[in-house]
């Protein structure tokens, strides 16, 4: 509402006074957006390393070959330059520096923007230590992320159906 009146005031100061809270909501807008559509990349990107990890282990594959392999099978999909791409080249080199894997699996957790990788990678780590199944383990949290994903998708298109129904109807005049 104030934004719609700022052309109808005549005085100049307070004109310039409502635009300060006005730009403030819009910036804290925008960041709000960016950051979530930065989460969003994120857990795509996480989702497209599972993918990885689940086809390499399900060949045979050790984890660590697995984890190896990643940043030359990933760089298409996620590019060469993403936060990712770069920890995955470092996974690479810790590695046949002869790093312990489970150290670097928790640091992966840590530094990752996704939530869910802050909590499947050291889970992963510990799974790694007992001998569990870290196919399965893998395929679940693929299978959760999935579906995650598509639920976050389908609730941001009723939501866009939602706010373009509301703009049509405040567009409409009045009968």
């Amino acid at each position: 509402a104030w934004l719609s009146m700022l052309p109808f005031i005549r005085n100049m100061a307070l004109r310039l006074l409502l635009l300060i809270p006005i730009s403030f909501l819009l910036l804290r807008i925008f960041l709000v957006w960016q950051k979530r559509k930065e989460i969003l990349f994120a857990r795509e990107q996480y989702k497209w390393l599972l993918d990885h990890l689940l086809s390499r282990l399900s060949s045979g594959a050790s984890l660590e070959n697995a984890l190896t392999t990643a940043p030359d099978s990933l760089a298409s999909l996620v590019g060469s330059q993403t936060l990712l791409a770069r920890e995955l080249k470092q996974i690479r080199s810790r590695i046949a520096a002869g790093h312990r894997l489970n150290d670097i699996l928790r640091q992966l957790g840590s530094i990752l923007p996704c939530p869910e990788a802050r909590i499947f990678f050291p889970s992963l780590a510990i799974l790694r230590d007992c001998g569990g199944q870290i196919t399965l383990f893998i395929r679940q949290q693929q299978r959760q992320l999935i579906d995650s994903l598509n639920t976050a998708k389908d609730v941001e298109s009723e939501n866009a159906q939602r706010r373009t129904e509301a703009a049509v109807l405040c567009l409409m005049p009045f009968i």
